[in-house]
């Protein structure tokens, strides 16, 4: 029996009274990420709201770019050869021509209600320098796709393909999504392809995707489902309560996007096109138990296996011989500094894309006193 509007208030009320301390002496230490300050002006080092290093291949909060890293296979920390400042959400891949590319987000770039940040591509020899980065056209893209976002760049034998999340708004709970593809044709340009995968009710974010031969694999982690009736009158009811109500609220609910961002839990779907996956998939899970790994990540294909690097403090890869039905983790692993990584296989070693720290530097000596 549903229970009344009248009730979920009440119940909402005793878990903010129950949390009250608690969210006070959060706010109290929390900030904007940083500790109180001692008796000189200072903020200590390690001070409240930090993350302690060493934490785990999470980023920072508001990474300022994308570092480009190398792994040559040894059991050392990839070596950083370039940085893409303000870039996010960045994707490797090869043009046609064998050059080094890269299509991402521009933290800063323009946006609107609908559209969300502009994709913006660049390209390289070796990843140690990167061209101008230029818009990214979509020629033929459907006017109700109007927000565009996560880029994946892959290769197959149609050339290389751009996968991203495509919906009328960003607003991923109450708009229809689809993963949708395109073709590079070179430069900034790439031709729409068609929509590749979409399970219906389910928000669609990441995607992963690598071709081994003619077959395609893709996985997209469950980000949730979108909003139902019933969301509605929760809703309503919210408007008149506290914020921290909400919060719980919201909380309670999986969150405003309607799920946990970044499930261990993911779709896995098939074909043999580059728009040709689905609408059958099969549900996979992690082999790692702890809860903070993620199938938002890179998928690669070598050889008889399936490699996915994933986000989360690992160990990464993990590895399937079985088309994707089971997984391990692999015996050699890779420690890249932070979620969400682009991994591309190039000349001998591994390119890296990840969100990369900023270096707070030492801090400017003060200005002198006037006489």
């Amino acid at each position: 029996m549903k229970k009344s509007v009248g009730m979920k208030a009440c119940l909402l009320m005793v878990l903010l009274s129950a949390f009250a301390v608690d969210v006070t002496l959060a706010k109290k230490g929390r900030g904007k990420g940083k500790g109180p300050k001692d008796d000189k002006g200072d903020r200590p080092e390690g001070g409240q709201g930090k993350r302690p290093a060493g934490a785990g291949n999470r980023p920072s909060r508001g990474p300022p770019g994308l570092g480009i890293f190398a792994d040559t296979g040894a059991d050392t920390t990839p070596a950083l050869l370039s940085t893409l400042p303000k870039a996010r959400d960045g994707s490797l891949g090869l043009a046609a021509n064998g050059q080094i590319m890269i299509v991402f987000q521009n933290r800063t770039g323009p946006k609107n209600e609908t559209s969300g940040p502009q994709l913006f591509v660049s390209f390289s020899e070796t990843g140690e320098s990167w061209s101008t980065s230029e818009p990214v056209v979509i020629q033929g893209l459907p006017a109700g796709v109007s927000f565009v976002t996560s880029p994946t760049l892959t290769s197959s034998g149609a050339g290389t393909l751009m996968y991203f999340t495509g919906a009328s708004d960003k607003n991923l709970r109450e708009t229809p999504s689809a993963i949708h593809v395109a073709i590079h044709n070179g430069g900034g340009v790439f031709t729409y392809a068609g929509e590749a995968f979409s399970v219906p009710g389910a928000i669609m974010g990441k995607n992963a995707v690598a071709f081994s031969g003619t077959t395609g694999y893709m996985i997209v982690p469950q980000h949730g489902v979108m909003r139902d009736d019933d969301d509605d009158d929760d809703d309503d009811q919210a408007e008149a309560l506290p914020i921290v109500a909400r919060k719980l609220l919201d909380r309670k609910k999986g969150g405003k996007k309607g799920g946990k961002r970044g499930s261990n839990m993911a779709y896995l779907a098939t074909g043999t096109g580059p728009a040709s996956f689905g609408p059958a998939y099969t549900n996979i899970t992690l082999p790692q138990e702890d809860r903070r790994n993620s199938w938002v990540g890179t998928l690669l294909s070598s050889g008889n296996q399936l490699v996915f690097y994933g986000s989360g403090p690992g160990p990464w890869p993990v590895v399937s011989s079985d088309a994707g039905a089971t997984w391990t983790v692999a015996d050699t692993q890779v420690n890249y500094p932070s979620q969400d990584p682009s991994v591309l296989p190039v000349s001998g070693r591994t390119l890296i894309a990840a969100g990369v720290k900023k270096s707070r530097g030492p801090k400017p000596a003060p200005a002198p006193m006037a006489a």
